[in-house]
Order: C-alpha cells, then sequence, then structure tokens
C-alpha cells in the first residue's frame, strides 16, 4: 500500500470542520471533481473557511489524513445524518480528467479502503457513495467507470489480505532478529564522522574502547556492559609500568623503588600491578615533585 501521511486538522478548526466525536460505522467514497494531488485537496480542505471537510484523500503516489477518525465530517450532505456523523469519508483525487492518475489512486483507494475493512471488521456493505446520503451523483467518474466494479477491486484486496497466514510467534521473534541484526549491522559497518576523529583516536590510544572484532564501531549503540566496561577502563588503565606514560614514569619507578608503591599483587618477575588511574598517577607524581622541591629548598 501507499504511504499514509497525516497533516491533521488543528483542534482550533474543529468547531468549523469536524466540531462532533463520534464513533463510525461505514465508508463513503468521494471524486473530488479536480485533477489536484491529495496533498493539495487536504490543505485546501483545512484552510478555507466553509463547512467543508472529509477524513482522507487518496492519489497515484500516497493517501493524506486531514480529520481524525473519530470526529465527524461535512461531505455526505447530508446534515447530522448517518454519512456526515457516522462515515469514514475518503475522497480519490485526479477525477475531473481521468487517465492514468486517476486509475491509480482508485486502486490505491479500494486498497485502502480493504484495509480499513480489516481494522474495523467490516465487510464490503460498509462500502458507501456519497451519493447514497443526499443523492449527488458522487463518486461521478467511479459511477461513471462502474459502481460494483469499484467494490469488486475492494474485494479482491480484501480477500488478498485475508489470505496471506499469521505468522507463528518463532517466525515473528525470527524475522524481527533479522532485522535488527541487519539494522546493527549498518550501523556497525558506517565510518566515523569528521568531527570525532580526534577523540576516537585518543580512545584507541589510551585504551577506554579497544572494540571487538568489528572493530572500533563509532555509529554503533554502547549497551550497559560496554558502558561499565568503558568506564573500567578509563579508570584502570595503568596497569604496569609499561603502560605508565614516558611524562610519570621515571617517577614511578622511582616511587616503586623506595616502596611508597607497592602494587595490588606480590611483585612478580620485577613487575608491580599498578592498578592505577588517570587521576591518581597526576596526583602521585605531582606529590612527588613537591616533596623533592621542599627537600632541595631544605638542603
Amino acid at each position: 500500500m501507499v504511504p499514509i501521511k497525516k497533516k491533521l486538522c488543528p483542534a482550533s478548526r474543529y468547531y468549523l470542520k469536524c466540531p462532533y466525536s463520534r464513533t463510525p460505522t461505514r465508508i463513503v467514497v468521494h471524486n473530488t471533481a479536480n485533477d489536484a494531488p491529495a496533498e493539495n485537496e487536504i490543505s485546501y480542505m483545512l484552510n478555507n473557511d466553509f463547512e467543508v471537510s472529509y477524513h482522507y484523500a487518496v492519489d497515484d503516489r500516497e493517501i493524506v489524513q486531514g480529520l481524525p477518525l473519530d470526529r465527524n465530517a461535512w461531505a455526505s450532505g447530508d446534515g447530522h445524518g448517518a454519512g456526515n456523523m457516522e462515515g469514514i469519508h475518503i475522497e480519490i483525487c485526479y477525477s475531473l480528467s481521468g487517465g492514468p492518475k486517476f486509475a491509480a489512486a482508485e486502486k490505491n483507494a479500494a486498497e485502502f479502503i480493504a484495509s480499513l475493512l480489516q481494522q474495523y471488521g467490516w465487510g464490503v456493505d460498509k462500502v458507501t457513495k456519497h451519493q447514497d446520503y443526499d443523492g449527488k451523483y458522487c463518486p461521478h467518474r467511479t459511477l461513471d467507470l462502474g459502481w460494483t466494479r469499484f467494490v469488486n477491486m475492494v474485494k479482491e484486496y480484501l480477500s488478498t489480505e485475508k489470505e496471506e497466514p499469521d505468522l507463528t510467534e518463532a517466525e515473528a521473534r525470527k524475522i524481527a532478529r533479522g532485522e535488527i541484526e541487519n539494522y546493527f549491522a549498518g550501523l556497525a559497518a558506517k565510518p566515523a564522522p569528521g568531527w570525532a576523529k580526534e577523540a576516537l583516536d585518543y580512545a584507541r590510544e589510551e585504551g577506554i574502547l579497544n572494540g571487538d572484532e568489528g572493530g572500533l564501531r563509532p555509529e554503533s549503540y554502547v549497551k550497559r556492559d560496554e558502558l561499565a566496561q568503558v568506564e573500567l577502563n578509563r579508570e584502570r588503565r595503568y596497569r604496569e609500568i609499561e603502560d605508565v606514560p614516558d611524562w610519570a614514569r621515571d617517577a614511578v619507578q622511582e616511587l616503586i623503588g623506595l616502596g611508597v608503591i607497592l602494587g595490588t599483587e606480590a611483585i612478580q618477575d620485577g613487575k608491580v600491578t599498578l592498578n592505577m588511574s588517570e587521576a591518581q598517577l597526576r596526583g602521585l607524581v605531582f606529590m612527588k615533585r613537591y616533596v623533592d622541591t621542599r627537600l632541595n629548598t631544605t638542603e
């Protein structure tokens, strides 16, 4: 089915276009007697200052909704009768000149009407025409071509929808899983945005983001367990003396030699497990330099 776009009447205009709340009981078919596309028809309906209104306009490319389905419309010419008060009003576009665009719009309308019948649990007896309410020859071109022909089109779409088998829960889960996997695979394949290169390079070089077999995957979402790992990497990335940056390595080695840094595990093969964050490392080096300065001054 073609896309359905919403361009709904603002509540401030309900007083004019659809003043009554209701429950629909039928579908009422119209032709626009114009050659404009659906969006133009809905825009005209919403913006004029007349009691002219309908729920949908259908053209060869899309369906545009203008009124909520729980509000009435002034399209059947029967005042407060069943047409205006209870109908879902559908205008088929391009009926003035007819031709391929009208034919496509009519098919789209038939398919859409079949979907509405399915939604409400109605039969084709609920498909009515404007003419049924005030005698106006509308939908004019659909009537010229044959009303029964149009109803049969609706029946064909309705039977096609009913023949589609219901998916089992396992089948639905399989389809959903495949869609999710494809979605995240697409994210993983997207290149990093240029503005993030410096930050990503830093995160990669500092070991904050290690990635996996798919790489760093800069456009993928981060799960809670991954976020926890990122935080752990950030807080505890200096684990051995080889991990310490050059600006701090001499100071850390001296502190280890003095026994100030003992590590979290026993020294093995001359290595100390530091388990030190960036903030801790900077604080320690700053404190050592301060103490060294004070000692030199005292001497």
